[in-house]
């Protein structure tokens, strides 16, 4: 599962690729290939217990295509054992404690969901995946309630998240939003019903558009259809397109 690139016969994803004039939300596959960088933990350096230093991981070690993050983070067992281990201060503290944090960053692996980068930097990016990460934190109750918000928001037929799954705390839920997703509800919010498609998400300026608007449609619905979970917020930092994203076991996530 944690392979390197993988061939493009084993996932049958990507086809010979047509001539696309006026690309739209439909050629999405044709126009991204889906596949981002992941890290092994720690993303930032430590010492442990006996004095030991763990430097953090800089550079990847692996690509891994959108199937491929599902499945670990549905059936991996090493994934499943590190989030109970991570979680346990959950049952003890806040989540927002340095316990948790500690734990968090230390032992769960991450991915760059924006795409494929050499090191971890912004300015290292190889390729763009075609979807970006969005987080909603804050959510109250149990983790019952984030996995009902997770269902909820990967049906939005606007947002059309191509992975969602309950973030690591279990208090909040990750998004992986394509670029490509529909404008015609972008194009009713700026001008009246008029789709407003934008190509060349290349460009960093078209994707802080493409993030800022998924951001504004997201905190519409906790404010209005989805106001039931109460304390649910929109994480708005972290546009860097090399911004990790931690990992973690969710068996309901959400895939499409």
């Amino acid at each position: 599962m944690m392979t390197n690139d993988v061939n493009q016969n084993q996932t049958g994803a990507l086809k010979e690729e047509p001539q696309v004039n006026n690309p739209s939300p439909k050629d999405a596959p044709y126009l991204f290939d889906w596949k981002m960088s992941f890290f092994l933990p720690p993303i930032s350096p430590y010492y442990d217990g006996n004095g030991n230093f763990h430097p953090a991981t800089l550079t990847p070690y692996a690509t891994l295509t959108l199937e491929q993050v599902y499945c670990l983070i549905v059936q991996d067992q090493n994934l499943e054992e590190t989030t109970k281990r991570v979680r346990s201060w959950l049952n003890q503290t806040d989540p927002r404690t340095s316990c948790f944090r500690r734990d968090k960053q230390r032992y769960l692996p991450y991915v760059t969901p924006a795409g494929v980068v050499s090191r971890r930097s912004s300015e290292a990016m190889e390729r763009l995946s075609g979807v970006f990460v969005i987080d909603i934190d804050g959510v109250k109750g149990s983790i019952s309630e984030a996995e009902r918000l997770r269902d909820m928001v990967h049906a939005d037929p606007h947002l059309q998240s191509r992975l969602t799954f309950v973030s690591p705390s279990g208090h909040g839920v990750k998004l992986f939003v394509p670029v490509n997703f529909d404008w015609q509800w972008v194009g009713y919010m700026r001008h009246g019903g008029e789709p407003d498609w934008m190509p060349s998400f290349e460009h960093r300026a078209r994707i802080d558009y493409a993030l800022s608007i998924c951001m504004s449609y997201l905190r519409i619905m906790l404010s209005d259809a989805w106001k039931e979970f109460e304390g649910a917020h929109v994480d708005g930092s972290g546009k860097d397109l090399a911004r990790a994203c931690f990992l973690c076991h969710d068996p309901g996530a959400q895939m499409r």
